[in-house]
């Protein structure tokens, strides 16, 4: 509310040293009181508010202490400035692995005893000049603060940089949630591609847009947390009560292996019976260290009895093997693997329950 978004920058590892993080650089203008008075105020005339409700009241006080708001107004006055933005934000993406060195224009010496940065002789940061240049991200991010586009970027820049419009930033206008620039420019810097091992034939079918939120509303589907259990559960020997990790989807077939690791648990631990796999059940690896393994799924051919899917793994449960056949390829299409490598965590990637369950996704009209 109170700021002017501009640009957006995430950088991967490679940016700062051997620390596994990602960082995100917002670049902005801080609102002046008087911006915020007239916005509130132009605000207020379009949801039909009166300067005598006690939101607009307390509101109008915060930006006379303070020159800056702590609350969202009913209405949704987030909502409302992201529309109201008279320019596009600039994002940009470093890339993974080696791209990152590419995108920032210097590489770190690990070498024992020559630790350094070391400066390359290209880069998409700045431009080689002292000055500004003509497609660099120094400069596209300082023209757009003058409200200019920078219309015809390089070949390499138009790889890891775009405008976006202000409300496509926003994952949630009432949680204040940034997508991360990496869920726009992932396809131009990472290879995506489908993890059907029969391609996405899905594709194919007239479809219709929904979301697994909306499908667990029609009472089509239902969606079960993983497995939690204190470590001092496990026992190293075999029992009748096993948990599946996400080792044990087979990224290249998706389908259960048993010929990974296993977990048991003690014999006299409770069944959770609705955790308990069933035919047709899809498993879905909801958090882990590989971008290449998040989101990966596999379907049950049969029920098994006995074992329980983990805590890092989610069960999409139909009611009917065609809607479970469905959504099954379609977890595997590029177009949610696109969806999978924009949630590039810092140490952990994750697909949160709530995020996940409203990722709009296509499923064929006709089932049979």
């Amino acid at each position: 509310m109170n700021l002017d978004v501009y640009a957006m920058t995430e950088m991967r590892e490679k940016a700062f040293s051997v620390t596994n993080t990602t960082t995100i650089i917002v670049f902005a203008r801080k609102r002046s009181k008087k911006e915020l008075f007239e916005k509130l105020k132009k605000f207020a005339i379009k949801y039909n508010i009166s300067e005598n409700d006690s939101e607009y009241i307390c509101a109008v006080k915060e930006i006379n202490e303070r020159s800056y708001l702590t609350f969202n107004l009913k209405g949704n006055f987030v909502e409302y400035l992201l529309n109201d933005y008279s320019h596009r934000i600039v994002i940009s993406f470093s890339g993974e692995k080696k791209q990152q060195e590419f995108f920032q224009g210097y590489r770190f010496n690990k070498a024992r005893g020559k630790e350094e940065l070391v400066e390359t002789n290209y880069g998409c940061l700045i431009s080689n000049n002292d000055d500004y240049g003509t497609d660099d991200l120094a400069t596209i991010i300082h023209s757009n603060f003058n409200n200019i586009e920078v219309t015809n970027l390089s070949k390499n820049s138009a790889k890891y940089c775009t405008y976006v419009n202000a409300i496509e930033i926003f994952n949630s206008c009432d949680e204040y949630l940034f997508n991360a620039p990496s869920m726009f420019l992932s396809s131009k810097t990472i290879k995506i591609e489908s993890i059907s091992p029969f391609g996405d034939f899905i594709d194919n079918y007239e479809s219709f847009e929904t979301t697994i939120n909306q499908l667990i509303k029609d009472n089509k589907l239902e969606f079960i947390s993983g497995l939690v259990y204190d470590k001092k559960d496990e026992v190293p020997f075999e029992t009748d009560k096993i948990v599946f990790t996400a080792s044990n989807i087979d990224l290249k077939t998706g389908k259960i292996t048993l010929d990974t690791k296993l977990i048991y648990l003690k014999k006299d631990f409770p069944l959770a019976t609705e955790l308990q796999i069933l035919e047709n059940d899809i498993i879905i690896s909801m958090s882990s260290g590989s971008l290449k393994h998040l989101g990966k799924v596999a379907m049950a051919d049969k029920n098994y009895s006995n074992h329980m899917a983990g805590g890092f793994l989610g069960i999409i449960r139909c009611k009917n093997k065609e809607l479970a056949t469905a959504i099954y390829y379609r977890l595997m299409s590029k177009s949610f693997r696109n969806y999978v490598f924009s949630k590039k965590g810092q140490n952990i990637n994750n697909l949160s329950s709530s995020d996940f369950g409203n990722v709009k996704i296509n499923i064929p009209q006709d089932l049979n």
